[in-house]
């Protein structure tokens, strides 16, 4: 009997006012800042009225160092975020809870895991017994969900010592208790569990029944990290963008991990590569990004070069970008690069074009 991820539960714990923390909907304190285009008006150069900026490069409000947090939802599925946490095997329907029954008294102790799902499903599990269309219902019970759990933890399964943390630290089955809540998430994180990594950061770095300690809740967060989890690497660069008690500011820290999080797709952490701290390592990394055939980052990366902003100033090879971008279609590259045509000469047209060549021939050379 293997694990199945048919069951709804939330493996996520804790809300954060500094940092993102997990919560029964995933939580995100972003950075209070968007990317929204480098105003063509800047430094009092107009381009062309038909010219078409990039909306998502830069934003001159995003140009204040002294950035606040506001807290903000960041909403994700719970069904989506279970499959990422839990290792699915089997998602086969539950038909028999006799049988799993059976097998979790039989030592099985997947079986004891998917117990504690059953028993934890907000609203009850409701499943239909093999050959037959009755539905049946099994009410949520968090006590007889934490007997189960308690099983399979004990027996060193990292998702069940995951749960059984969750029940301590709210009560649920079981008599709050923030001790033994940090002791199975240890064991839990132990065994590379990146969530409870995560929550052990939040519970360190938000002082969750154990006094703040920041160096801890960073050594939390970068395995967690280490280990693909996108909001820890974003809480990571935040604490390193900014520095905390015990944790000295390090900006080339921080673009590494909010660069991460950035390239698993978190829109907060894009938006950040917007600060001014971080311009030359985010036209850099963009410019990394189109060399590899990424059309968004071939328009951020010939906008970084047209405007001066990463890079020095080169019309030049704005056109190469945005002329490469153009080859696969995208309407808004070929806008820009006529409109940007208009304030070249035709030496400096030949060149870009010569260049755009030689990168399309370069990369017909890599295929081969």
């Amino acid at each position: 009997m293997k694990k199945t991820s048919v069951l709804l539960i939330s493996s996520i714990l804790l809300t954060t006012t500094s940092y993102s923390g997990y919560a029964n909907e995933h939580q995100k304190s972003p950075f209070g800042m968007g990317m929204n285009g480098i105003t063509a008006m800047e430094n009092n150069q107009q381009m062309p009225d038909q010219m078409m900026m990039d909306p998502n490069i830069m934003d001159n409000q995003a140009m204040d160092n002294n950035v606040t947090f506001t807290p903000e939802e960041h909403k994700q599925e719970q069904d989506e975020y279970i499959e990422e946490v839990i290792e699915v095997e089997d998602t086969a329907e539950v038909t028999d809870i006799d049988g799993y029954m059976k097998e979790a008294n039989n030592g099985n102790i997947d079986a004891m895991y998917n117990l504690g799902l059953i028993f934890t499903t907000e609203g009850g599990y409701t499943y239909k017994e093999k050959d037959s269309e009755e539905e049946i219902t099994i009410e949520n019970n968090f006590k007889e969900a934490f007997k189960w759990y308690s099983m399979a933890a004990n027996a060193g399964d990292a998702d069940s010592q995951l749960e059984l943390a969750i029940l301590y630290g709210e009560g649920r089955g079981v008599a709050q208790n923030y001790t033994e809540s940090l002791n199975w998430y240890i064991k839990s994180a132990e065994q590379n569990n990146h969530v409870a990594q995560y929550n052990l950061g939040v519970i360190y770095s938000e002082g969750k029944g154990v006094k703040v300690d920041n160096k801890e809740a960073v050594k939390w967060y970068t395995l967690a990290a280490n280990n693909g989890d996108s909001t820890a690497q974003y809480n990571l660069g935040v604490i390193y963008f900014q520095g905390v008690e015990g944790v000295s500011k390090d900006i080339e820290k921080s673009f590494k991990w909010i660069s991460k999080a950035a390239e698993n797709g978190d829109e907060d952490a894009l938006s950040m590569l917007s600060q001014p701290k971080f311009i030359k390592h985010t036209a850099n990394w963009y410019r990394k990004r189109a060399e590899n055939g990424d059309i968004e980052a071939q328009l951020k990366t010939a906008s970084f070069y047209l405007w001066g902003k990463g890079f020095n100033k080169d019309i030049v090879r704005a056109h190469m970008w945005f002329n490469i971008a153009s080859v696969s279609g995208n309407e808004e590259a070929l806008e820009n690069r006529k409109s940007i045509e208009k304030t070249m000469t035709l030496e400096q047209i030949e060149q870009a074009q010569n260049l755009a060549t030689e990168w399309h021939n370069s990369k017909k050379h890599v295929a081969k």
